[in-house]
């Protein structure tokens, strides 16, 4: 207790550089913090617009796609091969990495090229925090658009993408809408020929004309000739034309980027010559239908139930728990590549280039440059640069204090304390600067993410728990730290003897 006596006075004696010791591990406890904040989950809304697009808050790909860091290192002993990407059911891949389809993806021997559901469903039974299986189901056909002054129509490629109108519920409905409203449960049902049938149309899509709101869209979808390897396989030369009613245009708001022109040089303002900014968006072409209406219409092609896909989504019952759950679900399935859906898309770029077209309008270009990069991690780095720095700082201040000590500890060693007393009051310092300092960084940054815990449907009892498993985890790092820092300056004190004190006075 008298050593915890000198040390606590010592501290208040020397309140500056205590301040400064105190500064310097709770900013590294803060980093440290929000590093065991951000591997844990997300909160509620994160990413929200592409979640409702993609039906999905963890999504599952066939096969190891090259963006995989983990599983590069992993594996990089195995032989890797560039593998065709091209999708039968479909694939958001595409969309968020077009060059895939031109150049493939690097991927590991063997593994199934799609994924069986059945399969997947009962392989996912009893998963905790999974709330639903969304595989995406997209069929491909010509969209028939004739405008006015046309005398007669043209003809664009486009996917039709099933949604689960009753699923998107759970992400607060389906993609953003622009006008109109968004698909209902009660537009999912039968398919007639008429134009009763509901659809969604990208309002931003350059790969067709806009269709306008509550017009009749004509598709003509290629019959199902059987399957070829558990794929369909579609004949062109037989076309059935369906009708659906526009009631609706969406968007993939991306944020704000500069404008180019077409040959690739910015677009200024000619008031003042500065570049142009202008909002950008997803241009995903998708005819957007309810499920099952898109599922009536593949039955009458010829074509029988979904059994495989080319990407699942999974709906999560916490985003809090989002990492943890695709981790677990990655080593349940060491074949198949597993992203939550803000990893996936950061991976991706979410950049979104704006070109001016020559008649003035603006379209959205993505995957200019590159495929997906391999982000190195360096939270790790910054983490043990971070600590270093602060054990460091306190270590400093540490010999300062021992040096304008010299005299105090001469005088304790002369009235009878051993050198274990002297190392163990300057050690307790340092301990105690290093844990006041490790709580405050360590509040300051966790009273934020626990907000967000309760506004991602976290119980109290699971968020207490994430807190307490957090708090030792900082605080023991802390204190290892302290430690580890703080024995040269105690050892350096405690070899201090009253003649070596008396010689220097």
């Amino acid at each position: 207790m008298v050593v915890l006596r000198l040390a606590l006075k010592n501290v208040q004696k020397n309140a500056n550089r205590s301040l400064l010791a105190i500064l310097g591990m709770a900013i590294a406890a803060a980093i440290m913090t929000g590093s065991i904040s951000m591997r844990t989950g997300y909160n509620n809304l994160a990413f929200i617009d592409y979640r409702r697009f993609m039906q999905a808050d963890v999504v599952i790909f066939p096969k190891k796609l090259h963006v995989d860091s983990d599983a590069v290192r992993q594996r990089a002993t195995e032989e890797w091969s560039t593998v065709d990407y091209q999708p039968t059911f479909g694939s958001d891949m595409l969309s968020l990495e077009p060059r895939l389809a031109e150049e493939g993806f690097l991927a590991p021997p063997g593994g199934e090229p799609d994924i069986d559901l059945a399969a997947l469903r009962k392989a996912l039974a009893g998963q905790p925090n999974i709330a639903g299986v969304h595989p995406l189901f997209v069929v491909p056909a010509m969209l028939s658009v004739q405008t006015e002054g046309e005398k007669t129509p043209r003809f664009y490629r486009v996917p039709v993408r099933g949604e689960d109108v009753l699923a998107a519920e759970r992400w607060g409905g389906g993609p953003p809408i622009v006008d109109g409203r968004e698909l209902l449960p009660s537009d999912d049902g039968t398919v007639y020929m008429t134009p009763s049938q509901d659809a969604l149309v990208d309002a931003k899509a350059d790969a067709h004309p806009s269709v306008p709101l509550g017009s009749a869209l004509k598709l003509y979808f290629p019959a199902v000739r059987g399957e070829e390897n558990g794929r369909p396989v579609y004949d062109w030369s037989d076309l059935r034309v369906f009708s659906f009613t526009v009631v609706g245009h969406y968007s993939m708001p991306t944020g704000p980027a500069q404008l180019w022109t077409e040959d690739g040089r910015p677009v200024v303002s000619e008031y003042d010559g500065r570049a142009i900014t202008v909002p950008t968006f997803w241009d995903a072409p998708d005819i957007i239908v309810p499920s099952k209406t898109l599922a009536s219409v593949y039955r009458q092609l010829g074509g029988t139930e979904q059994t495989r896909a080319d990407q699942v989504g999974i709906s999560l019952d916490s985003m809090y728990l989002a990492k943890q759950t695709a981790s677990e679900l990655q080593k349940a399935f060491p074949d198949y590549s597993v992203y939550t859906v803000p990893n996936l898309i950061r991976l991706a770029g979410e950049n979104v280039r704006a070109i001016q077209t020559a008649d003035g309008g603006i379209r959205y270009q993505r995957g200019l440059s590159r495929q997906m990069v391999l982000p190195a991690d360096l939270s790790r780095t910054f983490l043990a640069l971070s600590f270093a720095i602060a054990g460091l700082l306190v270590a400093t201040n540490m010999f300062i204090l021992v040096a304008q000590r010299r005299q105090e500890i001469g005088i304790l060693r002369a009235i009878g304390a051993s050198s274990r007393e002297v190392f163990g009051l300057i050690l307790a310092e340092v301990v105690g600067l290093s844990v006041v300092g490790a709580l405050a960084g360590f509040l300051f940054i966790r009273l934020g993410v626990t907000v967000l815990l309760f506004f991602s449907k976290v119980s109290l009892a699971e968020a207490g728990l994430s807190t307490l498993s957090a708090a030792i985890q900082v605080v023991g790092l802390s204190v290892l730290v302290a430690i580890l820092f703080g024995l040269l300056p105690a050892w350096e004190a405690a070899r201090s003897t009253t003649a070596e004190v008396l010689r220097h006075e």
